[in-house]
């Protein structure tokens, strides 16, 4: 070989030999596009012997720059995006050291950060590119053989998923998995994936922890799961398998995957719903599931950002989205995580991560929600406690009813609580001691109620009736009868009129009150109304006063002339009007009752009461779509307007109703009158012919008719008044 020809070969080569790979690649680039375009790494006319002599480092300098001419499969298992480009040998299997560190379902954050804007689907990526970085050093360009281990169900989504990222012009998620790939070979990760997928049971929360966590997050936990109708619980359940396994829900063989379609979207609505205190919750009990097991590692990792320093990515980071103005749009708004991933200009997936560190507003439950009674359960176990009961129920003898009543507790968690504590419950009366001498006495001599000793004791009337039977003392009759004021007996020196008021009866003595105040105003209205009573209560107290005493005690009153005691009733208030009757009154009526007598300026009003006429006042409108007035109606008005609606098509005129109903002329003319102004009739004179017509031979015509018409109005107005008219009581 001749100096000019060395030199030449020399001038070429130093490049591709020399230390500086990016310079190196760019030489290879520019033979490549001298000798024309070419699918395979190594240049065209070098035979493949030649090739397998090059040392692996100048190999991967013709594979990297071959890069662009390579399919996207062998750009990932080559490493041909960057300096580390190398061919494989046949029998390299990086992958199955690999799988023990790699999810089934990519990290969140590099899902966010590979995931094209449109194109795939999130789950179905997140499951291709975990089984992407299995790719990177394969020695095997089958697909199948390479996944089958981890990722089987995916292999037909290899091609899909690498097209569209190549083809939305992301080329740079290529070398950031493989980077990821020599990172995880390098560094290994703090999770065995592998052994959680086989330690951690589908049964990752039992439907008791689940409540608890929900109850002490003020969050609810739904209905309990059914095969047709799985409940949040079988969520929660998926949610921390995901969260420890990173298992991909849509392979089939696991326990925990979807359905349907209905049954991952349930999913995703489930895990947007999660308030922050809720998840902070589900991580706890991962982290105690961890434990149990005894995996000491994190529940979560993913390799560091510092893997792709330097590369554009198609994805944001996940802080790259103001979290005030997501919570106002999803939280507050009440928008779908789409409408607020369009407004923000952002994905779905990224407003769904960011809503993980969103906390949603407490929510206010109703009383019968399962949240609010844990919450009244966890207050009675911080009042009723058993030193509470041991003082309240044993000591001072207080029932479980009246517990609740003054702790505001309901009494089936009392009871409860009070079970839940060992004590002793007594379904029936605790016995308490009656001493025999002391009911004989109370009950035979004294004439006191059953229900009045029982009072006392603090116990049940039929408590005491039963040790009344044991000690052979005849029962009263039951009832009213049987009450202590029923059979005291008032002393004789209180006047007879008064004794017979009040002895055997009940509210004696409030009747003899109110009756010595009524008798002060002029009639049973205005007493009525003084003492904030009806008047018919009244008029059956005073009708029940004068049975009592067998006398009538005053005469009614009229209008313009005021009621008035009779003989009798004069010397009931004279007995009334004594210190000891009123003081007997003040100890048997007590001060709640006790109404003072009327003043002046009451009895003023109430006399102005009786000597003038209230004007009735204006009549409420129809209502209904009826614009005609209203009219008062008398019977003699009701007899008309059900004469008027017996001929509604006929035109008619006084002396016609005058013959038909025997209304007195007097009271029918003007009622007519009332009701044209009121819009109900109209009218019209007789016309003229007829009118001269009717005038006999030799005298003139006489008074000229009126005839009258019911309007639309007017006829509504009679048939509702007709309908709905009361006829007024008469008393007697």
């Amino acid at each position: 070989m001749n100096a000019p020809l060395t030199a030449v070969i020399t001038h070429h080569a130093r490049p591709l030999l020399g230390p500086c790979h990016d310079t190196a690649v760019h030489r290879i680039q520019q033979l490549r596009t001298h000798q024309g375009a070419a699918t395979a790494p190594h240049p065209a006319n070098m035979t493949m012997e030649n090739w397998k002599k090059l040392s692996p480092r100048m190999r991967g300098r013709f594979v990297h720059a071959a890069d662009a001419h390579l399919s996207q499969l062998d750009r990932v298992r080559l490493h041909s995006g960057g300096p580390a480009a190398r061919i494989p040998a046949p029998g390299d299997a990086p992958h199955t050291s690999r799988s023990q560190h790699i999810p089934q379902l990519l990290w969140p954050h590099w899902t966010l950060r590979f995931l094209p804007p449109q194109g795939l689907r999130v789950d179905l990526f997140r499951g291709t590119v975990a089984a992407l970085l299995f790719l990177p050093g394969a020695g095997s360009r089958d697909k199948k053989a390479l996944l089958k281990p981890l990722h089987g169900h995916l292999a037909n989504y290899v091609a899909r998923t690498l097209q569209v990222i190549s083809h939305s012009g992301y080329e740079q998620v290529f070398p950031a998995l493989c980077r990821i790939a020599d990172y995880i070979d390098e560094h290994g990760s703090e999770i065995n994936y592998q052994r959680r997928r086989t330690l951690i049971p589908a049964e990752t929360i039992s439907e008791a922890a689940w409540q608890e966590l929900c109850f002490r997050t003020n969050t609810h936990p739904g209905e309990t799961s059914t095969p047709t109708a799985p409940g949040r619980l079988l969520q929660a359940r998926r949610y921390l398998f995901q969260l420890l396994t990173g298992a991909d829900l849509t392979d089939p063989q696991h326990a925990l995957a979807w359905k349907s379609p209905n049954d991952r979207n349930r999913y995703v609505d489930f895990n947007v719903s999660l308030s922050l205190q809720q998840r902070k919750g589900l991580l706890q009990h991962a982290q105690e599931l961890l434990e149990g097991l005894g995996i000491d590692e994190p529940v979560t990792w993913e390799p560091p950002e510092e893997c792709c320093h330097g590369l554009v990515l198609p994805g944001p980071r996940l802080d790259d989205i103001d979290l005030d103005a997501l919570k106002r749009l999803v939280i507050t708004e009440g928008r779908k995580p789409s409408d607020a991933a369009r407004l923000l200009n952002t994905t779905v997936t990224h407003v769904r991560l960011a809503l993980e560190n969103i906390d949603h507003d407490e929510r206010q439950w109703a009383r019968t929600t399962p949240t609010s009674a844990w919450k009244l359960r966890e207050h009675a176990r911080t009042v009723i406690t058993p030193a509470f009961l041991e003082r309240e129920y044993t000591e001072n003898g207080k029932t479980l009813t009246r517990i609740a009543r003054e702790t505001g507790i309901s009494r089936h968690i009392v009871v409860e609580q009070a079970k839940a504590t060992g004590l002793t419950i007594y379904y029936s009366q605790r016995p308490i001691p009656m001493d025999a001498t002391w009911l004989r006495e109370q009950y035979l001599t004294r004439k006191r109620s059953t229900a009045d000793i029982a009072a006392q004791l603090g116990t049940e009337d039929e408590t005491v009736r039963r040790r009344l039977l044991q000690l052979g003392i005849p029962l009263r009759p039951p009832g009213v009868h049987s009450h202590t004021i029923m059979t005291a007996k008032v002393d004789k020196s209180i006047p007879r009129n008064i004794r017979a008021a009040v002895e055997g009866t009940l509210h004696g003595w409030l009747r003899l009150h109110r009756f010595q105040i009524a008798m002060a105003l002029p009639n049973l209205e205005t007493a009525a109304d003084y003492l904030g009573a009806c008047r018919g209560a009244l008029v059956h107290q005073f009708q029940r006063l004068e049975r009592d005493l067998r006398q009538t005690l005053f005469h009614r009153a009229a209008f313009n002339k005021p009621q008035r005691p009779t003989r009798h009733g004069n010397a009931l208030l004279r007995s009334l009007a004594t210190d000891q009757i009123q003081a007997l009154m003040h100890s048997s009526l007590g001060p709640g009752q006790i109404i003072p007598m009327p003043d002046a300026a009451t009895l003023a009003t109430a006399v102005i009461r009786l000597t003038s006429r209230q004007s009735p006042g204006p009549l409420r409108p129809f209502g209904d779509g009826i614009t005609a007035e209203r009219v008062r109606i008398t019977s003699s008005t009701l007899v008309l307007l059900r004469d008027l609606l017996a001929h509604q098509n006929e035109e008619f005129y006084g002396a016609q109703i005058h013959a038909r109903t025997g209304i007195d002329n007097g009271t029918l003319y003007p009622q007519l009158k009332r009701m044209e102004g009121a819009g109900w009739l109209t009218s019209r004179p007789e016309a003229e012919d007829s009118w001269l017509a009717r005038a006999p031979v030799g005298f003139g015509p006489g008074r000229r008719r009126t005839y009258y018409t019911l309007t639309p109005d007017g006829l509504r107005a009679a048939m509702h008044e007709v309908q709905h008219h009361k006829p007024r009581r008469r008393t007697a």
